[in-house]
């Protein structure tokens, strides 16, 4: 029986159909039914009472949605069986009430009507909604205004039969109502769970696949602001490469595992400093990492090369810290790495085909950057005249001797970064960056945060270490 009720409630489903767009077709066949119901019900009784044509209308009722349910089956065309079905359910137990002489003899048995609003207000919009409720309210007065005329014709039937037909059309609406209001908010805590946990594959997936791309890039996707096609355009951005200097014979004497892991922590670290500065991470390349300043987002092209100098001598103090670490690990021969920078226009978008898209930058300015870390010696940041023009102010540079590179087919006037001054603010938004203090040398180093650490403690300890230092050396006693 249940499985012959699904199959009935499924008739106008196609396969490829969400389920709230079910849960729609699967209530209107259900009113369409239980209305059927009432309408042999009410057929029945008018013939029972003589009242053959009376009995027509709940007859043609039933066959009406007979038909409609047949083409709703064959063609799914659910609009069209949506308001045939709430058309008939709304005109024909007014007209019943009509033919048996108004409100008081039929049991005001246009009641049933409400259950058309009930299926207007579950699949409509709100305007279409308020034409229905209007129809309905209309029916309802030129009921009220035709009753002494209707009364006048109706059929003679005992005070308790009367009685009988105002109980059974209360109580059968109200039971239908209240039944598919319990049927329908348990489809719809279904559908809510389904949602939910669709929503979670989503998130979940969606997380994953955030991890191929730069967070700036993912956000502006799922944000709606980029669109997901093959378009380019030409930017002014701070490009920067960097590289491990002889990773090639590094890896000659590594075992493949411990080369992947600290290649990992390698790239790892050097990505988070890249993203607290606002870089976009454009891709790894081996042991070579390429990065941009400028899109999807610029905070203009001054504060853009100032960012990612910036990052870069983070990148550089970071790397000295790695470097005591894995030597503590046994690896003999540490990291060192290289840098390059330079500041012009770009082409930059997705660039592809329809089917596999990257979204990067290319253009003579990239490949000067390239160049410039390729040139660079270990642990050094060398950058181009247009960055040094933009950073001049608040990094300090030393200009290196004209150099020419593949490519370019003028010598290039080349600048390499030594360290910031101490009034560098690149953004409100970063300022937290230059709380951190970094320095190290032969049997030295210092990590300070000055956002987290307690600077009370600190200062005290810094005096203690000061004191230290200022006191005389004790002579070495001679055996």
């Amino acid at each position: 029986m249940k499985s012959h009720l699904n199959s009935l409630l499924q008739i106008g489903d196609r396969p490829d159909d969400p389920h709230n767009v079910m849960l729609m077709h699967h209530f209107l066949v259900s009113m369409g039914v239980f209305m059927s119901f009432g309408g042999l019900i009410w057929g029945s009784m008018s013939l029972a009472f003589g009242l053959t044509l009376q009995s027509l209308i709940p007859y043609s009722y039933v066959l009406l949605t007979i038909i409609n349910f047949l083409f709703f089956a064959r063609f799914k065309n659910f609009q069209l069986a949506r308001s045939f079905q709430v058309l008939i359910s709304l005109l024909l137990p007014f007209f019943f009430q009509w033919s048996l002489g108004g409100f008081i003899v039929s049991g005001a048995v246009m009641l049933w009507a409400m259950l058309a609003l009930a299926a207007a207000f579950t699949f409509q919009s709100a305007w279409l909604n308020v034409r229905w409720l209007a129809a309905f309210l209309a029916l309802t007065v030129v009921s009220g205004i035709v009753e002494p005329y209707l009364s006048e014709a109706a059929i003679v039937v005992p005070h308790h039969i009367t009685i009988l037909f105002f109980v059974l059309n209360i109580f059968i609406i109200s039971s239908l109502v209240f039944g598919l209001n319990i049927y329908f908010m348990s489809k719809k805590d279904e559908l809510q769970e389904a949602l939910f946990k669709a929503e979670k594959d989503k998130a979940e997936i969606a997380g994953k696949l955030a991890k191929y791309l730069s967070p700036q890039v993912y956000d502006s996707i799922f944000a709606g602001d980029r669109d997901v096609k093959i378009e380019s355009y030409r930017k002014k951005l701070t490009v920067f490469f960097s590289d491990i200097k002889d990773f090639t014979r590094t890896t000659d004497r590594m075992e493949s595992e411990a080369l992947t892991g600290l290649l990992n922590e390698y790239l790892n670290e050097m990505s988070k400093i890249a993203l607290e500065y606002g870089g976009t991470i454009d891709k790894y390349i081996g042991d070579a990492i390429m990065i941009f300043f400028g899109d999807p987002e610029s905070r203009g092209a001054k504060k853009d090369a100032l960012a990612c100098a910036s990052m870069a001598l983070a990148m550089r103090a970071k790397m000295k810290y790695l470097r005591e670490n894995w030597l503590e690990q046994g690896i003999a021969n540490p990291l060192h790495v290289r840098m390059g920078i330079n500041t012009g226009y770009c082409t930059v978008g997705n660039i592809g085909s329809d089917d596999r898209m990257d979204y990067t930058i290319i253009g003579g300015e990239v490949n000067l950057a390239s160049r410039l870390e390729s040139l660079a010696q270990e642990d050094s940041i060398l950058i181009s005249y247009e960055t040094y023009a933009l950073i001049k102010d608040q990094i300090q540079c030393e200009e290196k001797q004209e150099s020419k590179v593949k490519g370019i087919a003028y010598p290039v006037r080349v600048f390499e970064v030594s360290r910031t001054f101490a009034n560098l603010d690149i953004d409100p938004s970063t300022s937290a960056q230059h709380d951190k203090i970094s320095e190290q040398q032969k049997g030295f180093r210092l990590e300070l945060d000055l956002n987290k650490a307690d600077r009370t403690k600190v200062k005290f300890r810094l005096q203690e270490v000061i004191k230290s230092l200022e006191s005389p050396k004790e002579p070495e006693k001679q055996g």
